[in-house]
């Protein structure tokens, strides 16, 4: 997406996408949802991961699902 600016990189143990230690990148955008019929606006935070293939580099961890979610409920 275009709207999609680096955050920061910080370094995994093991990355959940491609099961390495390296850098991963986080990541945010403006996206907008459908919640009960309302239409939200809100930055979501995510993970990048390079090494993963190209439709499956991008994953959130549970807490900062709720983090991107909580702000804006």
């Amino acid at each position: 997406m275009s709207n999609e600016t680096l955050v920061r990189k910080i370094f995994l143990s093991e990355c959940p996408i491609c099961d390495q230690a390296h850098e991963v990148e986080e990541r945010k955008r403006s996206v907008k949802i459908k919640i009960k019929g309302e239409n939200i606006s809100y930055t979501e935070h995510y993970y990048y991961c390079t090494n993963g293939e190209e439709d499956e580099r991008e994953f959130v961890p549970g807490g900062m699902a709720n983090s991107n979610l909580t702000k804006y409920a």
